[in-house]
């Protein structure tokens, strides 16, 4: 059984999107496309003090395949950021792990982990 049927009520809809990030060589790197996630969200989140004046602050999503564009971690890790449109964090797509299932070898989930980052009028 998959984590989404095992855990139907921690689905959260409606608050997560996958965005696009697009190399501009004039403007730099912006978001494009914007795709709808229904995720649960692990509430164990890491934090650590960097040698910067800022906190790094790490999160666990689990997310549907189907709503993914691709399944292929290192272009989720370099081509996409999550957003959380009710508190209006990004997030950067530090990992993505596969989650597959052992017997039939079906993708039953991707596990991404983020740490937050800036973006301002659309450009990161």
């Amino acid at each position: 059984m998959d984590v989404f049927s095992a855990f139907p009520n921690a689905i959260v809809s409606g608050q997560w999107e996958l965005c696009e990030k697009v190399e501009d060589t004039e403007i730099g790197t912006t978001i494009q496309k914007r795709t709808p996630l229904d995720v649960i969200v692990d509430e164990g989140t890491s934090t650590t003090r960097s040698d910067i004046p800022e906190m790094e602050s790490d999160m666990l999503i689990y997310v549907q395949p189907a709503q993914l564009p691709t399944t292929v971690s290192a272009k989720l890790t370099n081509g996409y950021l999550c957003h959380d449109k009710v508190n209006d964090f990004y997030y950067e797509i530090r990992d993505a792990s596969i989650g597959k299932n052992q017997e039939t070898g079906t993708v039953e989930h991707v596990e991404l982990l983020l740490r937050q980052t800036e973006v301002v009028d659309g450009e990161f």
